[in-house]
């Protein structure tokens, strides 16, 4: 991988920062050549590309050193808007680690056994989406990924990329509420389950498919 790989080619993603601003160029200008070479041979799996897909759908988001809050929200936000259906989405972390002792770096991989949630989260609505952003605000990365290192001499030294996991519904991504047309609340011959029919408020807990089979 390290000879023949082509940074930016081959399908991959760009770098997210320029040569001078590589989180392995120190303030001095020195280079740290371990952590430099660990970055390089694992950039097929750091700037791996989206792969979208009809059951479920992974999007690799590279990280810069600088990375903010904001950067993430904006990219939950891309990933929102590209769908159009409600989704269920789950992300992890790929990261660098020093060991203290030999220097020597490795890189670990974001895996779904890894995920920061401990299950994945129902986006059907922008307002699910604000609740797993305020979720990310509360997170503290480095924390949590220090959780996967083999013992205490490693240090997590980088955040690397961020890997997003979706998983399709065949649920139409907005609002949840749905009008029933006026041909069919007239239809004697069928039974809307629209509202309670003692105090005649419309239904919004979402329980319709029990109601169904209840009266079925």
């Amino acid at each position: 991988m390290t000879e023949h790989l082509q940074v930016g080619g081959g399908g991959l993603q760009p770098r997210p920062f320029e040569d001078e601003t590589a989180p392995w160029v120190g303030a001095n200008g020195e280079v740290d050549e371990g952590m430099r070479k660990c970055y390089n041979t694992n950039s097929p799996l750091i700037l791996n590309p989206n792969v979208p897909g009809n059951v479920n759908s992974t999007y690799n988001v590279p990280m810069h050193p600088g990375m903010t809050m904001h950067d993430l929200e904006q990219s939950l936000l891309e990933i929102y808007n590209s769908q159009t259906r409600a989704f269920k989405i789950n992300l992890s972390f790929g990261f660098i680690m020093r060991h203290i002792e030999t220097n020597r770096y490795r890189y670990f991989r974001p895996y779904g056994n890894q995920s920061v949630f401990d299950e994945p989260i129902l986006i059907s609505n922008m307002s699910d989406l604000r609740r797993v952003i305020a979720k990310l605000a509360e997170l503290d990365p480095f924390k949590e990924m220090s959780k996967s290192r083999p013992n205490t001499k490693w240090r997590l030294v980088l955040l690397t990329n961020i890997r997003f996991k979706l998983f399709n519904t065949d649920f139409t991504l907005g609002s949840h509420k749905i009008h029933l047309p006026e041909h069919i609340k007239r239809n004697h011959s069928i039974v809307p389950l629209d509202k309670d029919p003692v105090t005649k408020y419309a239904y919004t807990d979402n329980l319709c498919a029990f109601r169904s089979l209840c009266l079925h």
